[in-house]
């Protein structure tokens, strides 16, 4: 059977929230996921399981970043969709879990969605599941719109808050990006102690005067139809 679908995670130092995820995913229906790819990028984390003994009832490929750079999201991402093997691919992060009942409201509707424009998600807290405000970098869309786009730009790797080029660079490559009134859902640390990164800090990572910079990079480059640097950093497969 062709997949048709693959859900990508990057991961730094998560082992508790990967269990979620991975109970998650168990609770899929054998046809659906069976049509499932998994990719997860281990973004070099300072403590890592040993994925060779991990027993996972799902079609899963893991790989490792080699190269310890703050906040390099974006080139697990770019390396994750490269070895993916669908037309269709899930992007959040590992602190956002797909659950069953959204799962298959995609797999109902994917006949129906339209391959030139890319979909995002509601988004709701754990786990008392009220409503939060949507999440910027979560997406679905066709593998064929990401290499349009070109993937996440490398450039600025090693600084927080630079996937703002990709959402730009989708709106201006595809014919528009549509919610589905279907929700993902997040977890705070509050809940799963390492549900997102704890171990750096958010404002080291930012700058204005670079991030400015990075915009009119980003703006010009889309203006001259220059592709974003991607695949630039070694990594390793490790199943």
């Amino acid at each position: 059977m062709k997949k048709m679908l693959t859900i990508i995670y990057a991961y730094y130092d998560n082992p508790m929230m990967f269990v979620v995820q991975q109970k998650e995913w168990a609770k899929y229906p054998d046809a659906i996921r069976e049509q499932i790819e998994f990719i997860v990028v281990d973004d070099c984390s300072p403590r890592w399981p040993c994925w060779r003994d991990l027993k996972l009832d799902v079609d899963i490929k893991i790989f490792r970043m080699l190269e310890d750079i703050p906040w390099n999201m974006d080139a697990c991402r770019n390396l994750a969709v490269s070895k993916s093997d669908t037309n269709w691919i899930f992007i959040s992060d590992m602190d956002h879990l797909l659950p069953i009942q959204t799962i298959k409201e995609i797999f109902h509707h994917m006949g129906r969605l339209n391959i030139e424009k890319f979909y995002t998600f509601e988004r709701v807290n754990a786990p008392d599941l009220t409503s939060y405000k949507p999440h910027p970098n979560t997406y679905l869309l066709t593998r064929g719109l990401y290499d349009k786009v070109g993937g996440y730009d490398e450039t600025f790797a090693g600084h927080y808050g630079t996937d703002g080029h990709f959402r730009r660079a989708l709106l201006h490559h595809s014919k528009g990006q549509v919610m589905l009134n279907i929700p993902i859902v997040r977890y705070p640390r509050e809940v799963i102690s390492d549900a997102s990164t704890t171990t750096l800090d958010r404002k080291k990572g930012r700058s204005q005067e670079l991030g400015k910079k990075y915009r009119e990079l980003s703006a010009q480059n889309l203006q001259e139809g220059i592709k974003p640097k991607t695949l630039s950093f070694p990594w390793e497969q490790l199943c």
